[in-house]
């Protein structure tokens, strides 16, 4: 199958769970034998594409950027007419049977959602945050709801950037995007519950949860020791919850805190003794660290909508540890394959608990368990027969 996969980075942002589903899929996509195009935005840290003469320019909304492509990042946030040209050239040079949306929102903007539909093609989204039906990507809040005005008084971002995602809430509405959309994909029940509840059509959504990535072992690298340790990848930010993670650490007994991956916006990680970061890792480092762990953590209160991390560890039959946070209880079953827990304090005595031997797991059996489920074989299998169900609705 020809097959047109979009998202708005073509690299992995500090960890970041969309990026990295994108590019494991084009691998997956790319293994099976189907022909795939990438269209998305120039970066310096862009991975390599033979595709990329057809990426947009770049922009971006931090201090990294330059004024005008912060001021060109504010338009498109909107529209974009490179963005439509240069997929419409893309769209006539590849001739795609199916096009795959990720992340477009602000780098790329929904307005290029009409050049797919002018040519007819099935357009099937994969959601990963809450983009698509709130003004803060990261929350759904059911008190604002489709009122994206009260959004204007939350205590997030500048006045200025409430205002703009506002009013492009207003332009692009849920009901505007399932118009034009033909299915949905969402890797939780979780999430799936919220795009109903904002107005998504439900027929429309297939649940999905993401796949187990084939990386070899990295056997190379620093020497893990002998102390036990819990072991957080990802997003360095606040609202992962890295500081409650790093005070549950201050006189936890029996192990330490190991963090993987990149700070953002100037965030510094509290000192510990007993807290370790070791920076941005390889896949294949992360899986050296998970293997060689006590147990992977999360004290992130954000409503995730799956928990890649959670699965990661899952898949490497360690037990997963983390805060009742959106789909996550998707993913563990207490005392079988990890615990979720309802506020720090039981999270610590959980974590003491496996350091200590007195909350044992069945690595195996978790191994086995997550292998079953989020396998890449059984994903690409549903995912396959999603794009068919898109190219027969298109077809009627």
């Amino acid at each position: 199958m020809k097959i047109l996969e979009i998202n708005k980075f073509n690299f992995l942002v500090g960890g970041g769970g969309a990026e990295t589903h994108f590019q494991d899929l084009i691998d997956l996509l790319q293994a099976n034998g189907h022909e795939v195009a990438v269209f998305s935005m120039r970066h310096r840290h862009n991975l390599s594409s033979g595709w990329e003469k057809y990426f947009v320019s770049t922009v971006g909304y931090s201090r990294q950027y330059s004024f005008w492509q912060r001021l060109k990042g504010t338009g498109r946030i909107f529209h974009s007419f490179e963005a439509k040209r240069k997929l419409a050239e893309l769209l006539d040079d590849f001739h795609p049977e199916i096009v795959h949306l990720h992340n477009i929102y602000h780098h790329l903007s929904f307005g290029i959602l009409s050049v797919i539909k002018q040519r007819k093609i099935p357009i099937v989204m994969t959601v990963h945050d809450y983009e698509l039906v709130s003004p803060d990507r990261e929350v759904y809040d059911e008190q604002i709801g489709s009122q994206y005005w009260k959004f204007l008084m939350v205590k997030k971002y500048s006045f200025l950037q409430r205002l703009l995602l506002v009013v492009k809430k207003y332009i692009y509405s849920p009901q505007r995007i399932d118009r034009l959309v033909d299915r949905f994909v969402v890797p939780s029940y979780f999430l799936q519950r919220i795009l109903v509840k904002a107005g998504i059509t439900e027929s429309k959504i297939s649940v999905r949860p993401h796949f187990i990535r084939e990386i070899p072992f990295d056997r190379q690298g620093e020497e893990v020791g002998n102390i036990p340790y819990a072991f957080y990848f990802g997003r360095l930010i606040p609202g992962k919850g890295i500081d409650q993670l790093v005070a549950m650490f201050r006189d936890l007994k029996g192990g330490q805190l190991y963090l993987a991956g990149s700070t953002q916006d100037g965030y510094k990680i509290p000192r510990r003794d007993n807290v370790v970061h070791l920076g941005h890792l390889s896949p294949g480092e992360v899986r050296r660290y998970i293997r060689k762990s006590a147990l992977v953590v999360s004290a992130s209160r954000l409503p995730e909508t799956f928990g890649l991390i959670g699965m990661e560890a899952l898949a490497e039959g360690k037990p997963f540890v983390a805060l009742a946070s959106g789909a996550y209880s998707e993913l563990v079953e207490n005392g079988v394959n990890g615990w979720i827990c309802q506020d720090t304090t039981e999270m610590k005595k959980v974590i003491e608990k496996i350091f200590n031997r007195e909350l044992p797991f069945d690595e195996q059996a978790i191994q086995a368990a997550a292998k079953e489920k989020y396998g890449s074989e059984k994903y690409l299998k549903e995912l396959l027969n999603v794009f068919e169900e898109a190219k027969n609705g298109q077809a009627n």
